[in-house]
């Protein structure tokens, strides 16, 4: 029976990794209004969840600290920042985030799932997924 329970637990875990794997990787944000391109984010595993961190910002960035974030992010450089974390993988999707928007400083809750094509759809909301703001992020890294 023991080895049964064990067998099971490392298989779950093994599942869990594949479906991550998809998402876990190098992403590129653009604007929607304008087509350029914001960031470079990698999402990454820390502690058992996903988080997704600045990686790369353009030369002419015109946002490279959060100065409207509070503490202990406030003034702190975008590069290398958590601006997502905290996702739990869920049907298909990863659920129960946080997201950073670094315009305003705001946290909002956020869940990702990659769409036709394989891009990564990142949503933002508040409360409600109906009260919020999807994202596209094009993969700019093979996952493997």
């Amino acid at each position: 029976m023991i080895v049964f329970v064990l067998w099971c637990s490392v298989l779950i875990s093994s599942v869990q990794a594949e479906k991550w794997d998809s998402f876990k990787g190098l992403w590129r944000s653009f604007d929607a209004q304008t087509g350029l391109w914001v960031f470079t984010a990698e999402i990454y595993e820390k502690q058992g969840k996903l988080n997704a961190r600045v990686i790369e910002l353009p030369g002419n960035a015109s946002l490279k600290y959060c100065g409207n974030c509070k503490p202990p992010m406030k003034n702190k450089p975008l590069l290398g920042m958590d601006i997502i974390w905290d996702l739990d993988f869920e049907d298909d999707r990863l659920e129960h985030g946080k997201i950073l928007d670094p315009c305003t400083g705001s946290v909002y809750d956020c869940s990702l799932w990659i769409g036709k094509g394989g891009n990564l759809h990142v949503r933002g909301y508040f409360k409600l997924k109906a009260f919020g703001k999807t994202q596209i992020w094009q993969a700019i890294k093979s996952h493997e």
